[in-house]
């Protein structure tokens, strides 16, 4: 086990690992559903050189400071495809392969899944600094059949699942720039036989590849650096930091740099999941409350071929149906770029406070052209905020505006700069706490 606690970072590498691992509408039978494993794919070379695109490798390079007796430890996670094929029995006794089989009150369907897979590398900085480290893993095939019978305990068919044994190595070294600081380079290789010689297909090629391929790096005694926003002296040597495939992010508290997350996808140093979403929907576009109400829209027969689907998916739709209004109502707008502003101590030109009145002069070129219908109208100061780059903004509400209420008890507001607003002069209206 590892001294690093990684709990913190493996919600984000899970919505990572599971990027589209089932789009909504959760269905085996669904178009979308068909077309699946896009992020961190690498597979085996034989295929990635005959195909147009594809890798057989993924390369990570960070840096890290601290002395050489700094604990890392390394993850490689990526899952490894299962296939689940329903067949029919015949009249003949042969199988035949179906999209979904009905026996009894339940529901087989033929579908891919994935099973989560790790390779580890634990150890001391001047462990890799004095030579490559390689570790080589192996990855067992499967082929497992379970019988389906009826009430009567006739076999009316049969449910096949086979996994293709999978073979790589994850290699790793660090090149030591000065005392106090070093270049760490992880390489992840696919290394499985390829068996086909005819022209390349890529779903059967994916059930030899490692999918949603990401690394984590964790340190003690030590630190990473942001390889988006370096500290001036190792600005320059970021830039000549090359990966391939991967983009290292710092991950943890803001501030912290213990924690690194090099991920198929571009994210920013320190994602987040959002504090609203009730659990992982398998889509990172951010649009809960979409998905989760078009979900709970599905018909009982669409929710049933959801659930056979997937385990993961049944257990998705049981927690979907169990949320309660509040929990649906949180999810229905949020404002992350702008924090509260303590107006109490803020010095703004004339006092415009809560409940000012002003006159609106949108400026071009910023926000919504349809700012510009508002302008000479008059609007009421309802709160200030600045946003991540220290630029004040005043959420205001219209004066003429009847349901003025409503978006104040629902905190929706228009927001304007001061140089876009006119002070009306001794007029301030108040609206409670």
């Amino acid at each position: 086990m590892s001294v690093i606690d990684f709990s913190r970072a493996m919600a984000i590498a899970d919505a990572v690992l599971y990027e589209g691992y089932a789009l909504y509408p959760y269905r085996a039978s669904a178009r979308k559903n068909r077309y699946r494993w896009q992020f961190g794919v690498v597979f085996p070379p034989g295929y990635a050189r005959q195909a147009i695109g594809e890798q057989w490798a993924l390369h990570a390079e960070s840096i890290v400071e601290g002395d050489p007796t700094a604990h890392l430890c390394i993850m490689a996670r990526f899952l490894q495809l299962e296939s689940r094929q329903v067949e029919a029995r015949t009249r003949d006794g042969s199988f035949l392969p179906v999209p979904a089989l009905q026996v009894g009150d339940v529901l087989h369907v033929t579908w891919d899944e994935g099973v989560e897979r790790l390779v580890c590398w634990e150890g001391q900085l001047q462990d890799l600094l004095s030579a490559e480290c390689r570790v080589p893993f192996q990855l067992d095939g499967t082929r497992d059949t379970m019988m389906l019978t009826d009430e009567s305990g006739t076999v009316t068919g049969r449910v096949l699942r086979r996994r293709e044994p999978l073979s790589g190595v994850l290699a790793l070294q660090a090149t030591a720039l000065h005392p106090g600081a070093s270049v760490i380079q992880i390489r992840i290789e696919n290394q499985t036989p390829w068996p086909h010689d005819a022209e390349p297909v890529r779903a059967e090629a994916v059930r030899f590849a490692f999918v949603g391929t990401h690394l984590l790096l964790g340190v003690t005694d030590g630190s990473f650096i942001s390889m988006i926003d370096p500290p001036p002296p190792l600005k320059a040597t970021a830039e000549r930091c090359r990966s391939q495939g991967l983009w290292p992010v710092l991950v943890g508290e803001p501030g912290e740099r213990r924690m690194l997350l090099a991920a198929p996808i571009i994210l920013e140093d320190y994602p987040r999941i959002a504090p609203e979403s009730p659990r992982l929907l398998y889509d990172g576009t951010e649009i809960d409350e979409l998905l989760i109400q078009r979900t709970l829209l599905l018909t009982e027969e669409e929710k049933r071929e959801a659930r056979a689907t997937d385990p993961r998916i049944a257990e998705l739709l049981d927690h979907l149906e169990a949320l309660a209004p509040a929990a649906l109502q949180q999810l229905h707008g949020a404002i992350r770029s702008l924090r509260s502003l303590d107006t109490t101590t803020a010095q703004h030109p004339k006092g415009m406070l809560r409940g000012q009145r002003v006159r609106l002069r949108p400026k071009l070129g910023r926000g919504d052209i349809q700012d510009f219908f508002l302008d000479g109208k008059e609007a009421i100061i309802e709160e200030v905020r600045t946003d991540i780059t220290g630029t004040t903004y005043f959420g205001v509400t219209l004066a003429d505006d009847p349901d003025a209420d409503l978006l104040r008890a629902w905190g929706r507001f228009r927001y304007f700069t001061l140089d876009e607003l006119e002070f009306l002069s001794g007029e301030r209206e108040c609206h409670g706490p």
